[in-house]
């Protein structure tokens, strides 16, 4: 029996931690947020304050973290694991992170004795808490066979991957594989579907075909049943760091990015609220309902008022027209549930809030900006705008963001690390220009380059 450390006790990470329990271990843990961790306590985990008395209680560290920044802070922040006088001096870090940040710790913690060595997952919650993952490690070999007990008691099937870093790789590239797998069976199902075969034939289909895999039918399975789990996809995130890394190294990846930009329209359009199946197939919706109301195309006659509302039934006709299984409540809840509040519902008339490439009274009046807004943009144009502003081209207006982080969200569609630009929105305002509030974002005709810089 070992008294093993771990960190990040979330969804993913509590699985993982109460399965080294249940192979006989005793366990202390940390979390930012104790109230994560309470399950384990009540397993007869020790809670412990900060990464540093977490090393120094036990003989090995394992972690499951969210981000880049939260990996480096448990290894080298205020309280991390360099901190750590005694105990443990070996750290399994389990995260979804790119392969730079977990070498660039090792290059650090190094020089303080440790050893660090590189795991990812592949599964979902459920399959966490089953001890079912599939586990990938890579660093040291000898490490990996001595804790094969460790291991086996978290995943099913572990392997390992080769140097440090490497596990990284094989989460970003599981994950690039997935993204496109998702997107690709939700089209081809709508197509068929359009054309007489059902979602349920088809996956039939490829059970008895040389496509068939376990991975396949868990996609086909929920799109059959329409049973989108309710919890935020960390897929769009891993399969950034791919595509990071693929420009980086001058490696095209044009599929990829095409499925990038299919979940990066999902967290800018606040449909990311299930996991990926969910977001591939209600996407669909969402794009389509948005280019009948910002755009109004030709082939789709809608009629619009002044202020841009068209008849909820015409809307509703038309959508099932082409997506012959949706509902009027799944429509419903496009409309409404989105946190971007991208759409309007008033009575029997529906219309977008913003976005319009033709002229819409959208009957906002002028706002007081907060001292700063965001615009988000891909890289190669953002020197263009830094000199010329910011002007609307086929929308009415510019949209600004109230924090960095949605505008960066925004803009992953065009460049999956965009550059940032800060408006001075206050300066502009007491200027003349004119902002207006729609739902979360703030409307603007023009931008001048003066009120304008990089984050």
């Amino acid at each position: 029996m070992k008294t093993l450390g771990f960190i990040g006790t979330g969804g993913m990470g509590s699985g993982m931690a109460a399965n080294l329990v249940k192979a006989g271990n005793k366990l202390v843990v940390n979390d930012l947020r104790r109230e994560q961790s309470k399950g384990l306590e009540s397993q007869g985990a020790v809670f412990k304050d900060s990464p540093k008395t977490v090393a120094e209680s036990c003989e090995i560290v394992l972690s499951m973290l969210p981000y880049n920044d939260a990996v480096r802070a448990v290894a080298l922040g205020a309280g991390g694991l360099h901190e750590a006088m005694s105990g443990a001096k070996l750290w399994i870090d389990f995260s979804s992170i790119d392969k730079k940040t977990i070498i660039g710790v090792n290059a650090e913690l190094s020089k303080k004795g440790w050893t660090v060595v590189d795991g990812s997952a592949g599964g979902v919650e459920e399959a966490a808490a089953a001890g079912t993952l599939s586990l990938w490690l890579s660093g040291s070999k000898a490490v990996f066979d001595e804790h094969q007990a460790v291991f086996k008691a978290m995943g099913n099937k572990v392997l390992y991957v080769g140097e440090l870093g490497n596990a990284k790789l094989v989460k970003n590239a599981m994950a690039m594989f997935a993204a496109v797998t998702h997107l690709t069976l939700a089209e081809i199902c709508s197509w068929l579907k359009k054309g007489g075969l059902t979602e349920d034939t088809f996956r039939t289909i490829l059970k008895n075909s040389q496509q068939d895999s376990v991975a396949i039918d868990r996609i086909m399975e929920i799109v059959v049943s329409r049973k989108y789990k309710p919890r935020k996809s960390w897929m769009p995130k891993d399969v950034g760091f791919g595509l990071d890394m693929a420009r980086e190294m001058e490696v095209p990846m044009p599929f990829v990015a095409l499925a990038y930009q299919m979940f990066s329209i999902a967290q800018a359009t606040g449909m990311d609220g299930y996991e990926a199946t969910g977001i591939a197939c209600n996407v669909c919706i969402s794009r389509f309902l948005t280019y009948l109301l910002r755009h109004r195309p030709k082939e789709y006659p809608l009629v619009f008022d002044k202020r841009g509302f068209a008849d909820w039934r015409d809307v509703v006709d038309l959508l099932q027209e082409r997506f012959d299984d949706v509902t009027e409540d799944d429509i419903r809840a496009v409309v409404t549930d989105s946190k971007k509040q991208r759409f309007e519902l008033q009575d029997d008339r529906v219309r977008a809030t913003y976005g319009h490439s033709f002229p819409v009274e959208l009957g906002e009046e002028t706002a007081q900006p907060p001292d700063q807004l965001y615009y988000g943009a891909a890289r190669d144009l953002a020197e263009s705008m830094l000199r010329n502003g910011l002007k609307h081209r086929v929308r009415q207006y510019v949209h600004l963001s109230v924090s960095a982080e949605e505008a960066e969200s925004v803009a992953r569609r065009h460049d999956p690390s965009p550059a940032i630009l800060i408006v001075d929105a206050q300066s502009a305002h007491g200027e003349g220009i004119r902002f207006f509030a729609s739902g979360p974002l703030y409307l603007v005709e023009i931008v001048p380059a003066k009120f304008l810089s990089l984050r």
